[in-house]
């Protein structure tokens, strides 16, 4: 079976009037999906080093200070 994406690139897909706001659409769910993929594994690998006892477990302070090097970059 072949899927949408083979049928557009072919110039056989339906709503061809629509394909530039699919494009669009399509590319910001590709790039939400690709980022949640990376956050699933990264924060897995993180959880996993954690104790049983969650009160003794101390934050990512390197993970932080990106945080917020980034929003006060974003923010100017």
């Amino acid at each position: 079976m072949r899927t949408s994406l083979s049928r557009y690139l072919d110039g056989s897909g339906p709503f061809p009037d629509r394909l530039p706001w699919l494009v669009l659409v399509g590319q910001f769910l590709l790039d939400f999906q690709l980022m949640v993929e990376r956050w699933a594994e990264w924060s897995t690998q993180i959880v996993e080093t954690w104790p049983d006892d969650l009160t003794t477990t101390q934050p990512d302070w390197k993970v932080l200070e990106t945080q917020a090097a980034i929003t006060r970059a974003h923010r100017q």
